[in-house]
């Protein structure tokens, strides 16, 4: 079964790369189509960026960690649609994943709706509007993709620079915190920066099988893991747990609540992620006050203020507060996983077992 996922998703991830190259393939062929000034730019960029952070997700599950071996060449970087790619090692590709995102951005930040706050009319392609580009790969998406790349290089220089892009989604972007659950769902999709919507029979069914009680489940009760008491009473995620102590409400189809009409969503990046990854570039790149700011101010919107750090903590004591956080902000999402794997990590498995070295952790490439 495990080959199989692995095998699949290698497959699904490179499918998507040629769907992207196929789009700038077309674009960079018809020319003398006439869009709507502005829009084709846009979709360009977001295809180049997609294609980009598809490359990254590759890496991420298919080599160590960067900072662990960054010699190992297990990645194609794929740019047409010809069957033959070029063969890199994971600081190589890193620096032409990260030098993508940054031109995508580049260019996003002048065409994006989201960013502009002028829509396109209906002749072009793709968002007509600033609200149709909400949970695309857009000009905000690209920076986090970006500071995700940058601290995975793991240098003092690359968490300055993720650091001064995550502060500008904070501090532009107009993303909000889910304060009340009246008005939201469960899953808090009005958090998502990126996400992918999913049929309610998709992951929302996945949700269920994975939270589900035994019989009818895997029996896995997460919060058995980490006691949600250390969070604030008015602390919104625990509205992840049900009666039964798992998280079947976080995605389910039955966590709507209010009639609330998004479809459900698979999240990939979340302001929630933005906000701890901030603290500890802020904190790596000689920041520290910075970043203890910026993990309270997080603790604040999230209504857990008694976990807030004092302003003496340690670079350690902030990193250990921010592992914590990790598990608490992505039960069931798998983010955590790459944050451990990147720090190369000991990591308790749901059976109790101690995985050590998680960076030199990667899913087998089966052909």
């Amino acid at each position: 079964m495990a080959l199989t996922i692995a095998r699949e998703a290698y497959t699904r991830l490179y499918a998507a790369i040629y769907q992207c190259n196929d789009i700038l393939r077309l674009f960079a062929e018809k020319k003398d189509v006439d869009f709507i000034a502005g829009s084709r730019e846009m979709m360009v960029a977001e295809a180049r960026g997609l294609r980009a952070f598809l490359h990254f997700e590759l890496l991420r599950l298919y080599s160590p960690a960067c900072t662990v071996d960054s010699g190992a060449s297990n990645i194609l970087w794929m740019e047409g649609t010809q069957p033959k790619g070029v063969q890199m090692t994971t600081a190589q590709l890193t620096d032409k994943i990260i030098s993508e995102l940054e031109a995508a951005a580049a260019e996003l930040a002048k065409y994006d709706p989201i960013v502009t706050g002028v829509g396109y009319d209906d002749l072009s392609l793709l968002g007509t509007a600033p609200i149709d580009r909400v949970w695309k790969l857009n000009y905000y998406g690209c920076l986090a993709a970006e500071a995700r790349a940058l601290m995975s290089r793991g240098t003092a220089e690359d968490f300055g620079k993720a650091y001064g892009l995550l502060t500008k989604i904070i501090g532009e972007g107009g993303y909000a915190f889910v304060r009340t659950v009246s008005g939201t769902d469960y899953e808090f999709s009005a958090e998502f920066i990126f996400a992918l919507p999913s049929p309610e029979t998709g992951f929302c069914a996945l949700s269920e099988e994975l939270f589900n009680p035994a019989p009818d489940g895997k029996g896995v009760t997460l919060s058995a893991r980490l006691d949600i008491d250390d969070l604030h009473a008015d602390d919104r995620r625990r509205n992840w747990f049900d009666s039964d102590n798992t998280m079947r409400t976080k995605f389910a189809p039955t966590s709507k609540i209010d009639k609330w009409k998004t479809a459900p969503a698979i999240p990939v990046i979340k302001i929630g992620e933005v906000y701890l990854m901030a603290a500890e570039a802020a904190a790596k790149s000689e920041q520290l006050p910075a970043g203890i700011g910026q993990f309270n101010d997080f603790m604040v919107q999230r209504n857990s203020e008694s976990l807030k750090l004092p302003d003496t903590a340690t670079q350690a004591q902030l990193m250990e507060a921010l592992g914590k956080q990790y598990q608490y902000e992505f039960l069931g999402e798998g983010v955590r996983y790459h944050f451990c794997k990147r720090l190369n990590l000991t990591v308790t498995a749901y059976d109790g077992s101690q995985i050590t070295d998680v960076g030199k952790k990667a899913f087998p490439i089966v052909k």
